[in-house]
């Protein structure tokens, strides 16, 4: 039997490395003997003493196996107490402006985060500090001027805070100097706009050249813009417009007018160097060109025909002689004395006719029209003197009285500072909205591709000028 024991006493040595090896990860180790004599002895660790592993008879002493201890529950950390949520806005002037940072601080937190939300709407999230402090900066952008309501909520809610916006006006510088666009004469034109040094991020740009044509541009994020602009060679002004529809408490601005000159049709090319001898040639040129015009003039009045004479006298000088008084015109020249006129006859007055009843008239039922059609015939009259010789400046001037007498209708749209897209956009849906949109793409047909105008665009500018008005 000592063979088998010792065997035995081999294996459960192996069993117990394993054991070790396996850590607590065995919930049971089972050690197994061969032989006639095989035992099984269940092992379980405990959390108080490590644990004995007997073996059989004649095996040895016993093994003890460790085991790891149990991992020990760790204390909840300490929760700040939440009390009275409080709220301060620090503005950097009243009232704020756009590019102004709010800065909102409060206590009273506790652990929760604090959302701060504006007319309702939250605008941002912020983190308490382990006092229940918290610090928020809220940036004026896309908020309407006027007065709104702040506060903040973490759990409970604090007291309301009144913030106040004003309307600001952006400052639009503008530059433009001649240049190329495929192979083309150009006009670049560069600027931004800001508010208080602050550069203004997509601001619509319209660019307006002699008061017809047209280009659209957005601003970068520093309030930067740039257009190349195709444009024949000549004298040109241009100037900036800008609009706000996003929200923004901004309102319409227009730069300055800048006048640029550009090189090509419309200006003299540069004259050629001319040798010593070709200014006496060109002035002999002068000379015989002034005298060949004044020899067939004299040769012209030459061959009129002779003036007739006056009937009657043909010597005037007799109408400037002094008349030699005779006889005859001696008496004639004497005063004659006339008799005494004779007292008037007084006539008995004349009977007045019969006076005759007045006469109603009475204007007939389809005069009532005639106003409606008046005031049609007279907006149709003023388009037509406004549209002129049908020149692009005709076709601008219809375009811009229909504009400045639409926006004396709504003073608070701001319609001036509108594109004809946005402008056409404006009144879609309205009475008026079909007229606006086909004058609004006519105008851009003509001015923004530099083609000349035809009847059929005058009675287009015309007839809508009319609908819109009526």
């Amino acid at each position: 039997m000592r063979p088998y024991a010792a065997l035995a006493a081999a294996v459960a040595l192996a069993c117990i490395c394993l054991v070790v090896t396996a850590g607590a990860a065995q919930p049971a180790v089972i050690a197994t003997t061969p032989g006639p004599d095989m035992a099984t002895v269940p092992v379980t660790p405990t959390s108080q003493s490590p644990q004995s592993t007997p073996t059989p008879p004649g095996a040895g002493t016993e093994t003890t196996v460790p085991t790891p201890a149990l991992p020990t529950a760790t204390p909840a950390s300490a929760v700040t107490p939440a009390g009275p949520l409080t709220l301060v806005l620090d503005m950097p002037r009243s009232p704020a402006v756009w590019g102004d940072v709010v800065r909102c601080t409060g206590s009273g937190a506790g652990n929760a985060t604090v959302r701060i939300l504006v007319d309702g709407i939250e605008a941002g999230r912020s983190a308490p500090d382990g006092s229940g402090a918290y610090r928020f900066d809220y940036l004026i952008d896309r908020i309407p001027a006027g007065a709104h309501a702040v506060f903040a909520e973490a759990g409970n809610r604090s007291a309301e805070a009144s913030l106040e916006v004003a309307s600001t006006v952006p400052l639009v510088l503008l530059d433009a100097v001649p240049s190329t666009w495929q192979n083309e004469s150009a006009l670049l034109c560069t600027g931004n706009v800001t508010v208080s040094g602050r550069g203004v991020p997509d601001a619509a740009v319209h660019l307006v050249f002699d008061n017809y044509g047209w280009s659209d541009a957005m601003t970068g994020p520093e309030g930067q813009f740039e257009v190349k602009a195709g444009i024949p060679g000549g004298k040109h002004e241009v100037v900036a417009n800008v609009s706000f529809a996003d929200g923004r408490p901004l309102g319409p601005a227009a730069s300055s007018v800048v006048t640029a000159v550009v090189p090509g049709g419309a200006l003299l090319p540069p004259l050629p160097t001319l040798p010593f001898w070709a200014l006496p040639a060109v002035a002999v040129l002068v000379v015989l060109l002034l005298a060949a015009g004044g020899y067939g003039l004299r040769r012209r009045r030459s061959r009129r025909e002779p003036e007739q004479p006056l009937p009657g006298d043909a010597d005037l000088t007799a109408l400037f002689r002094p008349e030699t008084p005779t006889p005859a015109t001696a008496a004639a020249a004497k005063p004659v004395a006339t008799p005494p006129a004779a007292p008037p006859v007084e006539e008995p007055p004349a009977a007045a006719p019969p006076a005759t009843p007045p006469v109603e008239i009475v204007p007939p039922a389809e005069t009532t029209a005639l106003p409606a059609a008046a005031a049609n015939a007279d907006l149709r009259a003023a388009a037509w003197a406004l549209a002129g010789n049908g020149m692009r400046c005709g076709i601008g001037a219809v375009y811009g009285d229909l504009v400045a007498k639409l926006a004396a209708r709504e003073p608070d749209a701001h319609l001036e500072g509108m594109t004809p897209r946005q402008l056409a956009a404006h009144f879609a849906g309205t009475p008026e909205g079909v007229a606006v949109a086909r004058i609004a793409a006519c105008y851009e047909a003509v001015t923004g591709t530099w083609r000349p105008p035809t009847p059929a665009d005058l009675e287009v500018m015309v007839e809508a000028y009319v609908a819109a008005l009526a």
